[in-house]
């Protein structure tokens, strides 16, 4: 749980959060749109 907070927290500190759901987030920077998806 602690790991989903602070991914959050990091997206929001970015300001580049397109999407935050379950254990993907997606990033648009610099109109590169990177994926990140974690497997627990």
């Amino acid at each position: 749980m602690s790991d989903n907070i602070y991914t959050h927290r990091i997206a929001l500190s970015n300001e580049r959060l397109v999407k935050l759901e379950g254990n993907q987030v997606t990033f648009r920077m610099s109109g590169i749109l990177l994926t990140i998806t974690r497997y627990s």
